[in-house]
């Protein structure tokens, strides 16, 4: 008899392990502890590549379609008595038909200030040209109120366990999911807000008429099945005048020590651009 009873209930603890472990590691609330987790960081380093397809900015500057490819290699840091903090590596790539522009250099985002440090400029953008090699100080845009893009909405409707690879030597699993059409504001806004604004009311209901052509988003997500930790994030997103974003984002060293400081010597646009008005123009 004591031993039918240790049977069973040798059975009934594994049978909770089991339930357990299928509960931790099942694809609904692993990416969404992951993403979790990554909006909870203190400090993340990552490497962004974005491609903005028919990007509206550089139609205007350039007249035609352009696809702007941009790639960024930073570190992101919460502040407790001031506006979060970025700094980024960034290259910065326009493509048209017959043209291809690339700007290079570092950008960082402190307090209430951004500074930009240009180390690659195209000829055919003097202005830029005359900029590189030296730190400016930019206003970094008003840090706005709450808007409508809502943060209590679920994030993803289906997510599907796939196959699993290695990220930096770790293994890691790739999660397909379905991210709802909040998924996309918030995270659109989250990136804005970083960059010193908000997405405003006219663009949060332009980017859900664009979401609600295809009901969902579709998101691949790299991430560990037992700590919940996000590596890496993939998908196209649609947004306003037949613009699609592309973007794969992948992270590293989440809350370890970020040093990202004011530059010195960084001087405001107006005062270089004054600099320049006043030099001696060069000898013929």
């Amino acid at each position: 008899m004591r031993r039918r009873y240790l049977i069973i209930f040798t059975v009934i603890i594994t049978a909770a392990i089991l339930a357990a472990v299928w509960w931790w590691r099942r694809p609904e609330r692993v990416v969404t502890a992951a993403v979790v987790k990554l909006a909870d960081a203190k400090t993340q380093r990552f490497t962004a590549d974005l491609t903005i397809a028919n990007s509206g900015a550089a139609q205007q500057v350039l007249g035609q379609p352009a696809t702007v490819v941009m790639r960024l290699n930073g570190a992101f840091a919460r502040r407790e008595s001031e506006r979060d903090a970025l700094t980024a590596d960034v290259e910065l790539v326009t493509e048209t038909e017959g043209i291809t522009l690339r700007v290079e250099g570092t950008t960082r985002f402190i307090g209430d200030k951004a500074y930009v440090h240009i180390t690659t400029a195209p000829a055919t953008f003097p202005l830029l040209a005359q900029l590189k090699d030296q730190w400016i100080e930019l206003p970094r845009g008003g840090q706005s109120n709450d808007n409508s893009a809502a943060s209590g909405d679920e994030l993803f409707s289906t997510v599907d366990r796939g196959s699993r690879t290695k990220i930096a030597g770790d293994w890691v699993t790739v999660y397909n999911a379905n991210a709802t059409g909040q998924a996309v504001i918030r995270l659109l806004d989250g990136i804005a807000d970083v960059l010193g604004t908000r997405l405003t009311a006219e663009q949060i209901d332009g980017i859900r008429q664009a979401v609600a052509a295809d009901a969902a988003v579709p998101v691949e997500v790299w991430a560990t099945p037992w700590t919940h930790e996000l590596r890496r994030l993939s998908a196209s997103l649609p947004v306003p005048n037949q613009t699609t974003i592309s973007f794969v984002l992948t992270l590293a060293e989440r809350n370890q020590a970020q040093d990202i400081a004011v530059p010195a010597n960084a001087q405001t646009l107006e005062g270089i651009v004054a600099g320049l008005q006043s030099s001696p123009s060069p000898a013929p």
